[in-house]
């Protein structure tokens, strides 16, 4: 677990080498979109926020994840059932964790180009990456190398 500065506390999971957040990112002293506008949202899907925010906010010692990160992670998850079966988490709330009525989109740390940067998208069984503009609103999981 992980209390952050705003004193929200997130549930976290070791991986391997890493540590990752169980929920979406909620910090709301900046800037940040609820998803579907509406504040109640928060507490179910935290906030939503641009990369360069999302890149700037992580608490001390943690990051957004790599693509490579994001793929190994993706591949441990069994999305349909909602779960990490060799890590005993069956609620990693992967499928409903943003406003997309398909799926769900998450930042990485990996530019595409100055203006673009990778996006993981996980739509019940369909994982895939995206090009999406740094300016979008999107879920925020940080990660940190333990």
């Amino acid at each position: 677990m992980l209390k952050d500065r705003d004193g929200i506390i997130y549930r976290t999971i070791k991986i391997g080498n890493l540590e990752w957040f169980l929920d979406n990112y909620q910090n709301t002293s900046i800037k940040h979109h609820y998803p579907d506008n509406n504040p109640e949202n928060r507490s179910k899907f935290g906030c939503l926020y641009n990369w360069r925010t999302a890149m700037k906010a992580a608490p001390e010692g943690w990051r957004l994840p790599t693509r490579n990160e994001i793929k190994d992670l993706t591949n441990l998850v069994d999305i349909t059932n909602n779960v990490l079966p060799n890590a005993g988490i069956y609620d990693y709330s992967l499928k409903h964790t943003c406003i997309f009525q398909q799926g769900t989109a998450f930042w990485t740390s990996e530019t595409y180009t100055h203006r673009n940067a990778y996006s993981w998208f996980i739509n019940n069984d369909l994982k895939y990456m995206l090009c999406t503009s740094m300016n979008d609103c999107l879920s925020v999981r940080y990660v940190r190398t333990i």
